[in-house]
């Protein structure tokens, strides 16, 4: 990876206040100061509906940095190779023209989307007087907490591993305004220190007013009914476990996962939520479990055209891929190869049994966790799913934080944490007394992965990790990887700019 000094111009998109459809069309030869468009708190609102439109783009979170392009990087996309040629991100090929195209797209697309979040910040604050406190307050804790999300996935696709080495090379700038100036990469502990500081100022914020966290919102721009789908007060929380698992601070992320576990109303996803005879009934993405989750309009079109080849919906048959069951431990290959599959204890692990449907092949490799092409949102909070989303924050992903997190410290307490998951998955579990802390911790990889199949987070737990090597598509397979294989090339404008 070449060293280099970048630099950022942030444009600004010439948006339509009438259109959302129109905000996601960029073009910088025509700008103009947004802030002056934006008269009215209806005005901020929708601007700030544009900016998590950007979000569900195909090319973020609608599906590269969902089930896409990340996926690939972590060798979890069988399920797509019967529609997706592979643009060179299994073998890390990262200057293929597919790749590099991919690779701008989400920089581009993202800086956008922050830039815009910082005119909805700007306008809240020029506007203060028009706005219901409680209005207020959710645009500012809102846009605070999104600009720390956007910049922290930034940074862990464009920045190095974090380290006590690697905190202090200059990684990607933190935008703060919407002008077109230009912004320095910064070390990446200053990065994560801008990203800290809005988190804190959005809990602060949200704690006291999100509707979700109890508070008595009395304002005109949101539904309080709408708060999954939307960064709440414990995305907040669940995006600080997350940020300070990624920086090594295992108490604090003990700490913000504990708090998300144990405060947000939540239930496990039970088998019968899985079976329903009516497919549309079917809670395929355990929304019960969810802490946030985006709204993806066009995710019937986008599983139709990645996901939604020939086969069953979802079946328990024998027929099945070879890395799916690896990836589920449904069975595990002996001491020789030629010998049968020994079962293994994810047999009936329900996430195997009615997460997955045949691809055109006959093996069952395809997930349907976003094969949600039912009635639409309706505006209450469903106890199944009936509309499209793909999540953020998870409610497994804190207890496997935590059980990490405590290894060391506390080792019932992350066992227990481990245990409550597969129980409720129906793996058969083992004594976790005997493990060693590095087993336990496989453990720990192991059931995340399973947890968060198709949502774009297995290869950040990798780069987190620094793992030199991984599993592969198949069993006992894995594939060796260099720390430059974790790190995104920054755009050529950017290398030009910054040199």
């Amino acid at each position: 990876m070449k060293k280099i000094t970048g630099i950022i111009i942030v444009l600004i998109t010439l948006f339509s206040i009438t259109s959302c459809d129109d905000w996601l069309d960029v073009q910088p030869e025509a700008e103009v100061d947004l802030v002056e468009q934006i008269s009215s708190p209806e005005g901020i609102s929708e601007m700030l509906t544009g900016v998590y439109s950007t979000l569900v783009s195909e090319k973020l979170y609608g599906r590269e940095l969902m089930y896409g392009a990340l996926e690939d990087l972590a060798q979890n996309n069988l399920s797509q190779q019967s529609t997706n040629t592979d643009r060179g991100l299994t073998n890390y090929t990262y200057d293929s023209v597919e790749a590099e195209t991919l690779i701008n797209n989400v920089w581009l697309t993202m800086y956008n989307a922050i830039a815009n979040n910082n005119v909805v910040l700007k306008s809240t604050e020029d506007l203060k007087s028009q706005l219901q406190n409680d209005d207020y307050s959710l645009l500012k804790g809102e846009a605070l907490a999104l600009r720390a999300f956007m910049h922290f996935d930034l940074l862990r696709m464009y920045g190095e591993r974090y380290t006590d080495i690697t905190k202090t090379e200059k990684q990607i700038p933190y935008v703060l305004t919407f002008e077109r100036v230009i912004y320095p990469r910064l070390p990446a502990e200053d990065v994560y220190n801008f990203i800290l500081e809005d988190l804190d100022n959005a809990e602060k914020i949200l704690k006291v007013t999100d509707p979700l966290a109890g508070g008595s919102y009395s304002g005109n721009l949101f539904n309080p009914n709408n708060r999954k789908y939307r960064f709440n007060y414990y995305a907040v929380l669940a995006l600080k476990a997350r940020v300070y698992l990624t920086m090594g601070d295992q108490t604090n992320a003990l700490k913000y996962s504990e708090k998300v576990i144990n405060e947000y109303n939540w239930t496990f996803t039970s088998v019968g939520d899985l079976v329903n005879n009516d497919f549309g009934q079917r809670d395929l993405l355990y929304f019960n479990e969810v802490i946030a989750a985006l709204n993806v309009q066009k995710l019937d079109d986008y599983y139709a055209t990645w996901f939604a080849s020939s086969g069953n919906i979802y079946t328990t048959s024998d027929n099945t891929d070879h890395y799916a069951r690896f990836l589920f431990e449904v069975a595990i290959q002996p001491e020789f190869p030629w010998d049968p599959m020994i079962p293994g204890p994810g047999i009936n692990d329900i996430r195997f049994l009615y997460g997955l449907k045949t691809d055109g092949s006959g093996n069952l490799a395809q997930s349907i966790k976003y094969a949600q092409n039912t009635e639409d949102f309706d505006g209450s909070f469903p106890t199944v799913q009936k509309f499209k989303a793909v999540p953020l924050f998870r409610i497994t992903e804190m207890m496997l934080i935590a059980a990490e997190a405590s290894i060391s410290t506390n080792r019932n307490l992350s066992e227990n944490y481990i245990l409550q998951i597969q129980n409720q998955r129906e793996v058969i579990t083992e004594d976790l007394t005997t493990k060693t802390e590095q087993e336990l911790m496989g453990i720990i990889r192991k059931e995340f992965r399973k947890e968060t199949f198709m949502e774009g987070q297995t290869f950040f737990m990798y780069k987190r990790l620094g793992l030199a090597q991984i599993p592969a598509m198949g069993f006992q397979s894995t594939l060796d990887l260099t720390m430059e294989n974790y790190i995104f090339p920054l755009p050529d404008n950017e290398i030009e700019f910054g040199n």
